[in-house]
């Protein structure tokens, strides 16, 4: 491992969120007052513009990061994949306590378990691999909250 952490190293791993206990469940954690930002301040669509952006600039932002991590495949510290999955999950979701809640546990749940597929994503090499199983945690949880919203809560 390279001794020097770079920029890319600082932004991968959320600064020092990635090197706390449980840093994923961190992550998550931290994101949730983000998201609330983007959802108040940005409409539907430039939500989802903004993640696409922050998707693709994770893309580079992670490839460059895995220098410093050379000899692990999916660094548990780099939370910057937490972070993007998060944010889908309440994409377009109404914003309530309970879906916060929800958003959260579901969201770390299929994170951790890797079910329903997701762990074939993990699989892919590199930047990809450590994105592509959080992005579809992300959607799975956003289509359960969303359908748990619409047929339980209406809050």
């Amino acid at each position: 491992m390279s001794t020097k952490k770079s920029w890319w190293v600082q932004i991968a791993t959320l600064g020092p969120v990635g090197y706390l206990m449980m840093p994923g469940t961190m992550a998550t954690l931290v994101t949730l007052p983000c998201m609330y930002c983007l959802h108040t301040n940005l409409s539907t669509m430039h939500y989802l513009l903004a993640v696409v952006f922050l998707f693709c600039c994770s893309v580079v932002i992670i490839m460059h990061a895995l220098d410093y991590f050379k000899d692990t495949r999916d660094p548990s510290q780099i939370v910057l994949d937490e972070f993007i999955g998060c944010l889908l999950v309440f994409y377009a979701v109404p914003l309530c306590w309970q879906t916060i809640i929800a958003g959260f546990l579901v969201f770390r749940f299929f994170d951790i378990t890797k079910c329903c597929g997701i762990h074939y994503a993990e699989r892919l090499a590199g930047a990809w691999g450590i994105l592509l199983d959080d992005i579809l945690a992300g959607i799975l949880a956003q289509v359960i909250v969303r359908c748990w919203y619409y047929i339980l809560v209406g809050c």
